[in-house]
């Protein structure tokens, strides 16, 4: 049985003690000292502070040729067994598809919602060869070197934020938020 709640399990799906380690073991193998990870630096711009990067996701696709690039790219794909119960495709996925139409994005959340176990929507099975998927920072001017880099973090209307958060443009929030 898969612990938490209903909206827990939905949102980040448990995967079995087999393919955790064998995930684990992909990421350890990867080298850590990547000249191109910094997003762990960011911060949410003090008021009065415009962001100078924004988010864009990638898929980073290597073959053979480009395969002493993948100690750039941290990340690994995570597939869950097909016959493991964790291998119904978390709603979060699901609506931030892009190879997916809006209508079925949302026509795919409702059935990982509501429906049953057999009509749930899967998770895609990539190759070893598939595209790795990725968030990387954009700078959205240029940066001068020792400079702080300011992301929106862009928290949801929906909940009290933190003292230390301030609205980056409240317009902006109530559209993606609303």
């Amino acid at each position: 049985a898969m612990n938490g709640s209903f909206l827990q399990r939905l949102l980040k799906p448990q995967l079995n003690e087999e393919r955790r380690v064998e995930l684990l073991n992909q990421c350890e193998s990867l080298e850590r000292s990547n000249v191109f990870a910094y997003a762990h630096f960011a911060n949410h711009p003090p008021e009065g502070t415009k962001p100078n990067v924004v988010v864009a996701s990638v898929d980073v696709a290597l073959d053979d040729a480009d395969a002493y690039l993948r100690r750039f790219v941290p990340n690994v794909n995570v597939t869950p067994d097909e016959n493991d119960e964790a291998s119904y495709e978390g709603l979060l996925s699901i609506m931030s598809d892009s190879k997916r139409t809006m209508s079925k994005r949302f026509s795919d959340a409702s059935l990982a919602i509501f429906g049953e176990d057999r009509d749930k929507p899967r998770i895609v099975h990539e190759t070893d060869n598939s595209a790795i998927r990725a968030l990387v920072l954009v700078a959205t001017r240029d940066i001068e070197d020792g400079e702080e880099v300011w992301l929106n973090y862009r928290l949801s209307t929906h909940v009290e934020p933190p003292a230390w958060y301030t609205r980056v443009d409240a317009e902006e929030d109530a559209r993606r938020w609303g």
